[in-house]
């Protein structure tokens, strides 16, 4: 959890708007009727979106609800409009053969295997010949090697690091951000979807198999 606090010149805390998300950018209405911050939660998959803090008091609520996500934000003087800058993640995979030899005569036939706005964060093949990929709000897939038969790992999971495939069987290696917030690598198998917690640390988000 986070908080945004009003501070008085002298450095007491006025008024704190405690809140679940992670903030970043704020700007203060200039009547003094609250104040507009970005934030991401976990809910959204942390795609970062603008949000109205009334003050002194009120609960927050969003002043953006699209796909797209914002960074930073200013005001104008009369307090009528503010200023972001606004990201639109788009992404595509594409596979191609394998060439046996690797040089600058290469014909890549690439083809497009995925048709969302924005998959492939994150590629990983299984020994069976699936593919992994994590999307831009954080969630895990796999796939046939032709795009087709998507299906949602860990769908009850919010927030999902990336995860790569281990050994010859079903087995993935995923980091997860679950209730306490603090990310842990787990094990996966994707054939039965049973989990096994290897890590219990603070922020470990990651891991990688041995051959």
């Amino acid at each position: 959890n986070t908080a945004t606090r009003l501070l008085s010149p002298d450095g007491k805390v006025v008024h704190e708007c405690l809140q679940t998300k992670m903030s970043t950018s704020l700007a203060r209405m200039p009547d003094s009727s609250g104040l507009l911050f970005i934030a991401g939660d976990k809910s959204t998959g942390l795609r970062w979106r603008i949000w109205f803090q009334p003050y002194p008091s009120g609960e927050p609520f969003r002043v953006t609800n699209d796909l797209s996500q914002y960074h930073s934000l200013s005001i104008t003087a009369d307090g009528k409009k503010f200023v972001t800058m606004q990201e639109r993640e788009a992404a595509t995979i594409y596979v191609s053969d394998s060439p046996i030899r690797l040089d600058d005569k290469i014909d890549w036939k690439l083809r497009a295997i995925s048709s969302e706005q924005a998959t492939g964060e994150s590629l990983d093949w299984t020994a069976s010949g699936k593919l992994l990929q994590r999307d831009s709000a954080w969630h895990l897939f796999s796939t046939d090697v032709d795009g087709s038969n998507r299906v949602r790992l860990l769908p009850n999971d919010s927030v999902d690091f990336s995860m790569v495939a281990c050994g010859t069987g079903d087995d993935v290696i995923v980091g997860r951000v679950l209730e306490d917030n603090a990310p842990n690598v787990w094990r996966l198998n994707t054939a039965t979807g049973e989990l096994k917690q290897l890590t219990f640390g603070k922020d470990i988000e990651k891991g990688s198999c041995t051959p």
